[in-house]
């Protein structure tokens, strides 16, 4: 029995590549024409973009615009893309896709040197089910604001029209001269409500801010559900994590930040809502098994409108000052270490009775006894606010 090879060429839309429609892998001529046209050859119909090793000069964003239930990949494993002066947006943007077409983009790498224009590689407005994997840059961008992968809305204040269920992966981004220290630039940006985003196993290296979510100017959302997990952040300019939130508004919810690695970084995660206390949500950020190397960050958690922050880090003293946080583990509360020197303890209830927000250790309770004012302690359950020995002097 003989078996026969079908290539992806005999199977109608299923496969484009760059180089049937004159894409250009020397860098020399500009390549944009021959993208656009392999992606309308199967944006229809689904398939795989193949984009050989080599150099391609985009001189004009790569436009991605879905409206199709399709699974989509673009592969170019070797392939390396640069943006002319004339792009003045990102090197590739993906526009809407709200019956949920798969897309699958992997294997590129970007050349962003000395381009004071480009915004970035990835702008995603209205996208959904995209996954970025195994791209990499070596920015030496001087554009403000310059970033990875921005995802965004199409429309704004329109729940409908976020970036979400989306996903980066094992990617590299890495700032070189020129970047950090004199523009603002990022890893990645989440605008708006872009929910479900996974953020796994990447590389953040040399840029100001690695993790950027900002709340939607017009109906104040913030991504929901997120997980950022088995990242590298390092040498990164200001902060690892970033959630600007919106004065009074509902506060980040179901945001997993586990098992992250942090070095040479001033702050690892930080909750800021403009001087305003944002709403208090019944799933907090959760934080969980994230490793800073010795002396290298500052501020572990910089929380200055005491936001409600599950954690169940192993602290260790060396971290630098957590600023204002209302940390509470499993419910109730948790310890953390302030610059070395000892440690602080709260909870989120406010109280500190024998019923609540009391401290355990071992079968020991303490508490305070809200009427006297005095710090009690029972070997087991006490029965009242006084039922147990007054510790220290106090009368």
């Amino acid at each position: 029995m003989s078996l026969t090879k079908v290539s992806y060429s005999m199977i109608e839309g299923a496969a484009a590549n760059v180089l049937d429609y004159g894409a250009d892998p020397t860098g020399s001529a500009d390549s944009h024409a021959a993208f656009a046209a392999a992606w309308t050859a199967i944006k229809t119909t689904g398939g795989t973009v193949y984009i050989p090793p080599g150099n391609y000069l985009l001189a004009s964003s790569w436009t991605l615009d879905i409206s199709s239930f399709k699974n989509i990949k673009i592969t170019g494993y070797g392939a390396t893309l640069s943006a002319s002066a004339a792009v003045t947006g990102d090197a590739i943007r993906v526009v809407g896709s709200l019956n949920l077409t798969i897309l699958d983009i992997e294997g590129l790498n970007f050349n962003h040197q000395g381009n004071g224009t480009v915004g970035g590689c990835f702008d995603l407005l209205g996208a959904h089910c995209v996954h970025i994997r195994s791209c990499n840059v070596e920015a030496h961008s001087t554009r403000a604001g310059w970033h990875f992968a921005r995802l965004s809305t199409s429309v704004a204040g329109n729940e409908d029209f976020n970036s979400f269920w989306c996903s980066i992966e094992n990617c590299t981004t890495r700032m070189r001269s020129g970047g950090l220290g004199t523009i603002n630039d990022y890893g990645i940006i989440m605008e708006g409500g872009a929910n479900a985003t996974k953020i796994i196993n990447n590389q953040f290296n040399d840029v100001e801010i690695a993790v950027y979510m900002k709340v939607d100017p017009v109906n104040f959302s913030l991504p929901n559900g997120c997980l950022i997990q088995g990242n590298d952040f390092e040498s990164v300019g200001s902060t690892a994590i970033v959630v600007q939130g919106e004065p009074g508004e509902l506060g980040i919810t179901g945001l997993r930040v586990l098992f992250n690695r942090v070095e040479t970084c001033p702050t690892f995660f930080s909750f800021d809502t403009s001087g305003a206390a944002a709403l208090q949500h019944s799933m907090p950020p959760f934080l969980m098994g994230n490793y800073c190397t010795t002396g290298s960050v500052t501020t572990w958690v910089a929380n200055p409108t005491n936001y409600a922050i599950t954690t169940m880090e192993a602290m260790y003293p060396g971290f630098g000052p957590v600023v204002n946080n209302n940390f509470y583990q499993n419910g109730k509360m948790t310890f953390v270490f302030d610059s070395g020197n000892g440690f602080i303890t709260q909870n989120t209830s406010g109280t500190a009775t024998y019923e609540s927000g009391y401290l355990n250790q071992g079968t020991y309770r303490y508490w305070t006894n809200t009427s006297d004012g005095k710090f009690y302690v029972k070997d087991g359950v006490p029965s009242s606010a006084t039922d147990g020995i007054v510790v220290g002097t106090q009368t």
